[in-house]
């Protein structure tokens, strides 16, 4: 893939993540892209989380783990009545 340029509006952060760079031997680029692969999974995750939360409605782990159960059991029941 072609490398992108990305523009860094402050120089304290540029300044930071070049010294953070140095320090751990990666080139500025290596860093930010690092940083912003866990940036992103961590957003991706949140969404996620949220979904989830939404979708329990309240429901504690107890009854989640016992709907997943009948879920499969019936699941089961319909397989074996094919």
């Amino acid at each position: 893939m072609t490398p992108k340029s990305v523009q860094i509006e402050s120089p304290e952060l540029l300044e930071r993540a070049a010294k953070e760079a140095q320090q751990s031997g990666q080139s500025l680029g290596e860093l930010a892209t690092e940083a912003l692969e866990r940036e992103l999974a961590r957003r991706s995750f949140q969404r996620l989380k949220r979904s989830t939360e939404t979708r329990r409605r309240g429901m504690s782990d107890a009854d989640v783990d016992e709907r997943v159960e009948r879920s499969i059991q019936e699941y089961r029941t319909d397989q074996r009545s094919r």
